[in-house]
Order: C-alpha cells, then sequence, then structure tokens
C-alpha cells in the first residue's frame, strides 16, 4: 500500500454503489445527498454520559463510523480522518416552543444540513430533549448501513453488557457479495465481469431525468414518516 493509501480503513462494498450513485443524484440537485434517519421516542431522559460513552465504545469497534468516504480514482473507500467528527448532538426545547414544532423544525435543519460527502459523518445521534417528550434521532448516508445496520446499532447502545456489546460484528464476515461471487469459478467471474461492464456502459449512456411539479428546483429535501409500534 503506497503512503497516499495508507489512510484507508476499507474499501466501499460494490453492493452499496446503488445508493452512492443516489447520493450523488441527489447533490448535483443541490440538495444534501441521500440520507437515512430513524427517530426513537424515549420513555424519559437517558443517561446521557453512559449514553455519549456507548457511543464512543460504538465508533471504536466500528472505525467507518468517523471516517471519511472518499473517491481515488475510480473506486471509493473509507478513510482515517486526522480530526474524527462528532457523533453526538443534545438539542433543548426552547421555552417558548412547543416540543412538537421544536423537534419537528430540528429534524428538518438536521436532514437538510448541507456538507460534503468528505467532511460529513457517516452516522449521527441527536437527543431531542424536551420537558416530557424525549426523541433519539439517528441519521445517516445511505452507503455507511441500511435500516437493519441501524436496528443493530440501537440494540448496541441499549445492551448495558460490555461483554454482550463486544459479540456485535461477530464474526467479522466478507460483505454478502463477495460470499456470493466465490460460489462461481475464475471464468464465471469474467463473464460477469464483462456483462456487468456492458450494463455500466448503458447506464452511463443515458440522461438522468428526475420529475419535478414545477421549473424550479427543490430547496429542501422532503420525507416520509413510518411510524412504528414497539411490536414491530
Amino acid at each position: 500500500m503506497s503512503k497516499k493509501d495508507s489512510d484507508i480503513i476499507e474499501d466501499l462494498n460494490p453492493a452499496d454503489s446503488f445508493t452512492l450513485a443516489m447520493d450523488e443524484e441527489i447533490r448535483k440537485d443541490g440538495l444534501p445527498g441521500s440520507y437515512g434517519c430513524f427517530a426513537l421516542e424515549l420513555s424519559n431522559t437517558p443517561d446521557c454520559q453512559t449514553l455519549q460513552e456507548r457511543i464512543n465504545e460504538f465508533s471504536q469497534k466500528f472505525p467507518t463510523a468517523v471516517a471519511s468516504l472518499q473517491q481515488r480514482g475510480r473506486r471509493f473507500y473509507w478513510c482515517k480522518r486526522e480530526n474524527p467528527p462528532t457523533l453526538f448532538f443534545q438539542h433543548a426545547c426552547p421555552s417558548d416552543q412547543s416540543e412538537t414544532d421544536f423537534q419537528k423544525q430540528k429534524i428538518d435543519q438536521i436532514i437538510n444540513h448541507k456538507q460534503s460527502r468528505e467532511t460529513i459523518a457517516p452516522i449521527e445521534f441527536h437527543l431531542l430533549k424536551g420537558k416530557i417528550k424525549h426523541t433519539l434521532f439517528i441519521r445517516w448516508i445511505h452507503p455507511f448501513c441500511d435500516a437493519r445496520g441501524i436496528d443493530l446499532i440501537v440494540k448496541f447502545l441499549a445492551t448495558d453488557s460490555a461483554e454482550e456489546r463486544l459479540k456485535f460484528g461477530q464474526p467479522i464476515t466478507k460483505p454478502l457479495v463477495y460470499v456470493q461471487l466465490d460460489k462461481y469459478r475464475w471464468w464465471q467471474k469474467i463473464k460477469l465481469l464483462f456483462k456487468g461492464k456492458q450494463y455500466i456502459d448503458k447506464l452511463d449512456a443515458l440522461e438522468s431525468i428526475q420529475h419535478f411539479t414545477t421549473q424550479t428546483k427543490p430547496e429542501k429535501l422532503n420525507y416520509s414518516r413510518q411510524r412504528l409500534d414497539a411490536r414491530q
């Protein structure tokens, strides 16, 4: 590995190229990017010190959480940073504002915060605190993980046993796309490579068209909310 690439943690999973392409298309229109979000309503105020410690432990165990997604040549990599980003933020509802309005405005602000792909944190945890309602809001960029990944991260943060937390991410396995490729013989892999290149060349020849209701490009991301009960 060259000195230039000595900061690489791991390369981007090829299966995440689709979500990365979505992120690129959204950014081309001047919007923040392709984000996933999850809000967990809490029954009471959490121990913020413990929550901060768990998030620190999580970022140490999974260093891509504080990595920088960088393009080098035609490929993307998760790279170390000299100054890791802050992952945990606390927001208190002003006394003269309703908790519902505060949470909606704060979530809009977090989702629509514009930052370059190289400098944004792959994942952030925001604790929205009110007199009655408390919400843990998680925002991540799609190439970092999916909804299943967030489910595991929340379970990691909620697991009191240090011994049980050590089991998360074990055993370390290869990305599913590599596991599937290992089932093919070398000549079949070469055939898949050429077939994939043909598909990519066809896609590159197409012009991306995003349909808007007006000629004016959107100024902020719109999102839909889906509420899940405890069982779900």
